[in-house]
């Protein structure tokens, strides 16, 4: 199942009913504080994300079935180096994998 937040003014990600099912997630320039939540997306293999508001990558780290990952717009992460907050995903070479971070500054 795909899921599209788009545009989105709160401030907390909405609850989502089934997680498992969720394996394709788009978060389009919504005004949550943090993305924390997607940690409990344990089936997404593909999410695209346009601003990014937290200051690490840290909330991707437990995602260990993505397979593709987008990043539009990361205004406070300093550290560029993706390889340095999503150390996990180093435990998995054999697994094809997909990153994709534009930095807009």
């Amino acid at each position: 199942m795909h899921l599209d937040l788009i545009r989105d003014k709160s401030k907390v990600m909405p609850p989502v009913c089934n997680l498992n099912a969720v394996g394709s997630l788009r978060i389009w320039h919504c005004s949550y504080r943090t993305l924390e939540p997607i940690t409990a997306f344990t089936s997404l293999q593909i999410l695209v994300i346009a601003t990014f508001p937290d200051s690490t990558l840290a909330p991707l780290s437990a995602l260990n079935q993505l397979r593709y990952l987008r990043i539009i717009h990361m205004p406070k992460i300093a550290d560029s180096d993706p390889s340095t907050t999503l150390s996990s995903w180093s435990l998995y070479p054999w697994r094809p994998f997909q990153l994709g971070i534009h930095r807009t500054r």
